[in-house]
């Protein structure tokens, strides 16, 4: 049975934020997307802190899904290195649950 699974990158501008939230539901990979911004990032690249705004993709899932998501985002993402992180919901409520495994069946 399938588990809920919340999973999250981000791009450099709204638009981009947008077309693959709403691609990546209508081609049924994700139950819903959210995106938030503008974010501030901090990281490290070719030795230097770098510093830019960002907006956040924040995807429902479920376990039989997040893989063709994580590779239809990094497939379509873009940066170079696309960050993805993925985890596994722990208390998800029932009626959400069911209502993402109808979605994306």
């Amino acid at each position: 049975m399938s588990e809920l699974i919340l999973a999250w990158t981000t791009v450099s501008d709204k638009d981009s934020a947008e077309e693959i939230a709403q691609k990546a539901v209508q081609n049924g990979l994700a139950a819903c997307v959210q995106v938030e911004g503008p974010v501030q990032s901090y990281y490290s690249w070719n030795g230097k802190v770098q510093n830019d705004t960002e907006w956040r993709l924040f995807f429902k899932t479920t376990s039989e899904k997040v893989a063709g998501l994580k590779t239809w985002v990094t497939g379509v993402h873009p940066y170079d290195t696309p960050e993805w992180i993925s985890i596994e919901a722990n208390d998800t409520s029932p009626s959400y649950l069911q209502w993402a495994r109808e979605v994306l069946n």
